[in-house]
């Protein structure tokens, strides 16, 4: 089921492939590596939760596609993967963070995690094969 919002704008998968069962190891080595590497930067060595995903979806930009400027409220963390990109064709990823826009040109198989409440957006992207991202929202459970 694909939804987009906007002419000119992405599309996106429903926000539940984390239910597929053939995604369930993919999404453990990504908890895993969340709470071995991200959560010590984060919270205290002591801390007895754990990062779990709570969302995965796909998105696809297709030529002169760009994604609005939007936040993830009811997470923690939040990421994108890129799975197939045309690179330095556009698509950048804008995060705004303290009156500041950090611009980041993903490359094949870059890994993105910021802070959920963080807005950000996507330039439109000017490749000729479509741009394929996995993205995903993290909870903190106890």
């Amino acid at each position: 089921k694909w939804s987009g919002k906007n002419q000119g704008e992405h599309y996106q998968s429903n926000h539940d492939l984390q239910k597929i069962k053939s995604l369930k190891n993919s999404i453990m080595i990504l908890e895993k590596y969340l709470n071995a590497e991200i959560k010590e930067n984060i919270f205290e060595k002591s801390n007895i939760g754990r990062f779990k995903i709570k969302n995965l979806w796909f998105t696809i930009q297709k030529e002169n596609q760009g994604v609005s400027k939007h936040n993830h409220p009811k997470s923690i963390l939040s990421g994108v993967y890129y799975h197939q990109i045309d690179e330095n064709k556009g698509g950048e990823l804008e995060i705004f963070l303290n009156n500041r826009k950090i611009e980041y040109s993903p490359k094949k198989n870059d890994l993105v995690i910021f802070n959920s409440e963080t807005f950000h957006s996507v330039k439109p992207y000017y490749g000729h094969n479509d741009r394929i991202a996995i993205a995903w929202d993290a909870i903190y459970t106890f």
